[in-house]
């Protein structure tokens, strides 16, 4: 074993390094110090968590509530509503089937839903001017826009299902 000077001086004189203990106040000064920062810490967190619940409620809100000043809102009626959930109805499900044949034949995806996406963005221009002008040829716009979804959907679905069926009769051959 290696002989440490350091180490055999500290042990003979440990009594001497153990009699100095700081005062008892230190200690209750150190908590208190330590607690005051830690609940300053605490709080500056929950200002900023506070702060962030008010400003995301405000958006919130106004993105639900505000209207710019001067347009008034027409309300859809329940025939166009009514009207609207048919259509909507009739092209989920279409998309729902699509979605199979899309899988089987990727390079017809793209201008497809490039095509249904201008049709599906202008209704929802023509559903926001009708809201605000309640005008009947924007109603029947709106209402041919939706045929015209529903049909873009049908002759694709017919597309695939043809190419499909050739598909199918090449492997068969």
């Amino acid at each position: 074993m290696t002989h440490d000077p350091l180490e055999e001086f500290v042990k003979k004189n440990r009594q001497a390094f153990d009699v100095l203990q700081p005062p008892d106040e230190a200690w209750d000064h150190i908590a208190r110090q330590l607690s005051e920062r830690d609940n300053k810490q605490v709080w500056y967190i929950w200002r900023i968590a506070a702060v962030f619940f008010f400003l995301a409620t405000v958006a919130l809100l106004m993105a639900r509530f505000w209207q710019p000043a001067g347009e008034s809102e027409v309300a859809l009626n329940p025939e166009i509503q009514e009207a609207e959930q048919y259509y909507r109805s009739q092209i989920s499900s279409q998309q729902q089937l699509l979605t199979s044949y899309l899988a089987v034949h990727p390079e017809m995806t793209q201008e497809f839903l490039q095509d249904l996406g201008e049709l599906q963005d202008n209704y929802k221009q023509l559903k926001d001017e009708y809201r605000q002008t309640g005008s009947q040829a924007v109603l029947a716009a709106m209402i041919r826009n939706l045929q015209l979804q529903q049909q873009l959907l049908t002759e694709q679905l017919n597309l695939l299902m043809k190419l499909n069926n050739q598909h199918d009769e090449t492997i068969a051959l």
